[in-house]
């Protein structure tokens, strides 16, 4: 009989965890600083930030590229029109002398360009600025905002006009450059033709001839050629209508007909145009320069105080958008503010001496 045995049951298997080393556990003390104090503006500038955490946050200075920036046109037309009185009022007590200086020594073009993107970044930032932000630039309100942006978009348009008026001058220029030389050839050379045909059809009156000697004029200005040749043509007429029998014996096979005063008159008026044309575009109220670099100077003026004003924002609150000048930033210099209690760089001026130096001894030899 066979018994069946049973194994014996395993022992269990307690793991054992590793010893940790003393010395890799001993943590090493460093004597705790004392506290510093709190700086009651540091404190209060945390409390503002924490306050408005809850705000949306201002946009980086990267998203206002140039092709985003609204143009003056539609920001007048969102704050409205403003007049040349109001903007005098606002810049009350300027030195218009200084305005016109400053507006001359920059372009219309860089300073409307740049109007146009500030104003539109502060735009941009009012829309969105919390109640807490707005009260950190609490002069840049929407009347500012309208003037401004108004006297910006007025220059620009002043710009425009003068600039379209010189285009017009130089094209009509650049066309009689090109059509004029021609014309007046073929008009001062009708005239003379004209005036010698008619001495002939005139025979050896006197009075005729001198009506026709009158009336010729051998300058070669536009004006002048064409009021000669219509002179000609209106005593050609006259002398057509003679039906005298000296004056038909004259005429018989001449060329002078109906059809080529026609042709003279045809001319007078082609290059009277030309002159009518150059007086018209000179009638058109010019804006002067002078005019011009006073509105310039004035934006200039406008710029500079909202930059100034976000500047002065910035330094409590860093979240507050930077209004950096581009092509400006030559006119304005730097202008960075340094920080408070910062040490000068400047070395001290040596002491100026507060007593007169001894006079040196005198000589021995020159005293005796």
């Amino acid at each position: 009989m066979s018994t069946t045995q049973n194994p014996a049951p395993e022992a269990p298997v307690t793991a054992t965890a590793p010893q940790a080393n003393p010395k890799a556990t001993r943590r090493s003390r460093t004597p705790r600083e004392p506290t510093a104090p709190v700086d009651p503006a540091v404190e209060e500038m945390r409390d503002h930030v924490v306050a408005n955490a809850g705000a949306p946050a201002a946009a980086p200075e990267e998203e206002f590229d140039a092709t985003a920036v609204l143009t003056l046109a539609t920001l007048t037309e969102q704050y409205g029109p403003a007049t040349p009185e109001e903007v005098d009022l606002a810049l009350e007590g300027a030195d218009l002398v200084k305005l016109a200086s400053d507006g001359a020594s920059v372009s219309t073009r860089r300073i409307t360009r740049e109007g146009a993107r500030i104003w539109g970044i502060i735009s941009g930032f009012r829309a969105r600025a919390t109640p807490a932000q707005r009260a950190l630039v609490p002069a840049i309100t929407d009347n500012f905002m309208r003037v401004a942006i108004w006297s910006t978009y007025h220059a620009q348009e002043l710009y425009e006009s003068r600039q379209d008026v010189q285009k017009d001058i130089t094209t009509l220029r650049a066309g009689r450059t090109i059509n004029s030389a021609d014309l007046r050839r073929r008009a001062s050379g009708h005239r003379d033709v004209l005036y010698a045909g008619l001495l002939v059809l005139a025979g050896k009156k006197p009075d005729l001839r001198g009506r026709i000697e009158l009336v010729y004029n051998k300058n070669s200005q536009p004006a002048q050629v064409a009021s000669s040749l219509r002179a000609l043509v209106n005593l050609g007429r006259e002398v057509l209508a003679d039906t005298s029998p000296g004056a038909l014996h004259r005429r018989q096979g001449s060329l002078i007909d109906e059809n080529y005063l026609a042709t003279g008159e045809a001319l007078a008026n082609d290059v009277a145009a030309l002159g009518e044309v150059a007086e018209a575009l000179s009638a058109r109220p010019p804006v002067l320069q002078e005019e011009l670099d006073l509105w310039d100077g004035r934006n200039l003026a406008f710029i500079e105080m909202a930059v100034d004003a976000f500047d002065a924002a910035r330094t409590l609150d860093p979240s507050m958008p930077r209004i950096a000048l581009i092509s400006l930033r030559n006119f304005f210099g730097r202008r960075s503010r340094p920080a408070k209690d910062e040490p000068s760089t400047t070395p001290p001026a040596p002491p100026c001496p507060t007593s007169t130096p001894a006079t040196p001894p005198t000589d021995a030899r020159q005293a005796s």
